[in-house]
C-alpha cells in the first residue's frame, strides 16, 4: 500500500546552474570591469596631459616663465613687484637655496597683496587642499594599502609639491585604481570591511591633529600681513618653510600619535574595531570639513561683500573690487596673473581627478553599478557649493566609510 502510494508520487525535476554559466558570467564580470577601469585610466592619462599642458604650457605661450626668468638673472635677486629683495640664504646648499628663491618668487605674490584675485584664491585653494591631503593621510591607513605606494602620503605630497598636484594626483588616482583592492568590484557575498579599516587606530585619531600643525599653521603664518605683522624676510623664510608641508604633516602624525600611546589616549592598533575606528573617522571627517567650509565660503564672502575684507598687506589692497569670476576664471599676462593661472588649473585638474577615483570607487564597491557611481558624481556637485570640490571629494569617501563599516559590508 504504501509501496504502491510512493511509486506514484511525482517525480521533481532538479533545477541548477550549470558550471560553464557561472564560468561565463564570471568572466564577463572580470572583462566588464577591465574595460571599464581601462577606461577611467585613459581619462585621468588625459586629465593629466591637459594639466601637463594648462599648468606648464600656458606660462611659456603667455611669457609667464620670460618674466621669472629675468627675475632670476637680475644681479641683486628681487621679488615680483615692489616686495624689495629676495632672500637667497635658506640651508646653506647652493643648489637647494638656488630652488627655493626660485620657488619664492613665484609664491611671494600669493601672499603679497599685489593681486587679491589671487591671494583670496590661494586662501580657497588651501582650504581645499587640506581636505585632499587628509584623503591622502586616510587612504594610507587602510589595512589593504599597507606596503603599497599608496602607503607613503609624504611622498605623494612632496612631490606634488614639486610637480604641481593637478599633474601628480591623477597619478595617484590610477595607482589607486589598479593597486588597491577597495577599487575592485564587490563580490556576492564578500566584505570590504577588513580591507577598508584602517590599521592604527593612533595614527588615525591623530590624523586632524596634525593636518592642522603640519598643513594649517604653516599655510597662515606666511599669509600674516608684512610688514605690519611679520618682516619680508619672515614671511620668505615661513614660503620655504611650507614648501614642505607634507614633512611636517607626517612628522606632526608620527609624533602625535607617539604620545597618545604613550600616555594612553588611544588604544593601540591590536585594538581597532570598525566601531572604533568609525567614530574616529568621523571625527576626521567632521573637523576637516568644517574648516574647509570655513575657508569656502570665506573666500567667497570676501569676493562678494568687499565691505566685509580686513584692511591687510599693502594700503588695504583687498578693498580694491575683485569679483568671484576674477578669482576663478584664468587670466593671464602679469606675473601675479600667471601664478594664478597655474594655481587655478592645478586645483581644477587635481579635484577633478579625485572626483574621478571616487565615482570610480563608488561604482565598483556596487558591483559596477552605473547609478552608484553617476548619484556619486550627483553628490560632488551638490557639496561643492558647500565645501568646495575637495570637501565634496572628502565627505563621499565619508559615505564609503559610513556604508561598509557601519553597514557590516
Amino acid at each position: 500500500m504504501g509501496s504502491s502510494s510512493n511509486s506514484k508520487l511525482p517525480s521533481i525535476p532538479t533545477v541548477g546552474v550549470h558550471p560553464s554559466s557561472t564560468a561565463t558570467s564570471h568572466f564577463a564580470h572580470t572583462a566588464s570591469n577591465m574595460s571599464h577601469r581601462t577606461a577611467t585610466t585613459g581619462a585621468l592619462l588625459v586629465l593629466n596631459a591637459f594639466g601637463v599642458l594648462s599648468i606648464g604650457g600656458l606660462l611659456f605661450l603667455n611669457g609667464w616663465m620670460d618674466m621669472k626668468d629675468d627675475l632670476i638673472a637680475q644681479s641683486e635677486p628681487m621679488l615680483p613687484g615692489a616686495g624689495g629683495p629676495a632672500r637667497t640664504y635658506f640651508t646653506g646648499s647652493a643648489a637647494l637655496d638656488e630652488a627655493l628663491t626660485g620657488i619664492l618668487k613665484f609664491f611671494y605674490p600669493c601672499v603679497s597683496g599685489e593681486m587679491p584675485a589671487l591671494s583670496l584664491f590661494t586662501a580657497y585653494m588651501a582650504g581645499q587642499v587640506l581636505p585632499i591631503h587628509t584623503a591622502l593621510l586616510l587612504e594610507s591607513l587602510r589595512a589593504s594599502h599597507r606596503g603599497t605606494m599608496l602607503a607613503f602620503p609624504v611622498i605623494w605630497g612632496m612631490t606634488y609639491q614639486s610637480i604641481p598636484f593637478g599633474i601628480i594626483l591623477p597619478l595617484y588616482a590610477i595607482a589607486y585604481i589598479w593597486l588597491s583592492p577597495l577599487a575592485k568590484p564587490t563580490e556576492p557575498g564578500t566584505s570590504r570591511a577588513a580591507n577598508q579599516l584602517p590599521t592604527d587606530l593612533a595614527r588615525l585619531q591623530t590624523t586632524a591633529s596634525a593636518m592642522l600643525l603640519g598643513f594649517a599653521l604653516p599655510s597662515v603664518l606666511p599669509a600674516l600681513p608684512s610688514p605690519s605683522i611679520i618682516s619680508r624676510d619672515s614671511q620668505q623664510i615661513f614660503l620655504a618653510l611650507w614648501q614642505v608641508f607634507p614633512i611636517w604633516v607626517s612628522l606632526s602624525h608620527w609624533f602625535l600619535a607617539a604620545a597618545a600611546r604613550t600616555f594612553g589616549f588611544v588604544a593601540g592598533p591590536t585594538h581597532v574595531s570598525p566601531t572604533a575606528s568609525l567614530q574616529s573617522l568621523r571625527h576626521v571627517y567632521r573637523t576637516t570639513l568644517k574648516y574647509t567650509s570655513l575657508a569656502h565660503f570665506g573666500v567667497l564672502a570676501l569676493a562678494t561683500f568687499p565691505q566685509l575684507r580686513p584692511v591687510v598687506y599693502n594700503g588695504g589692497l583687498l578693498q580694491e573690487r575683485v569679483s568671484l569670476w576674477d578669482i576663478f576664471v584664468p587670466p593671464s599676462a602679469l606675473m601675479a596673473e600667471g601664478s594664478l593661472t597655474l594655481l587655478q588649473y592645478d586645483l581644477y585638474c587635481a579635484c577633478a581627478a579625485m572626483a574621478i577615483l571616487v565615482s570610480y570607487l563608488a561604482y565598483t564597491a556596487g558591483g559596477l553599478n552605473r547609478s552608484a557611481g553617476l548619484s556619486t558624481v550627483g553628490g560632488l556637485l551638490r557639496r561643492s557649493v558647500v565645501v568646495g570640490p575637495g570637501g565634496a571629494v572628502l565627505w563621499a569617501l565619508w559615505d564609503r566609510d559610513e556604508e561598509v563599516l557601519a553597514g557590516g559590508k
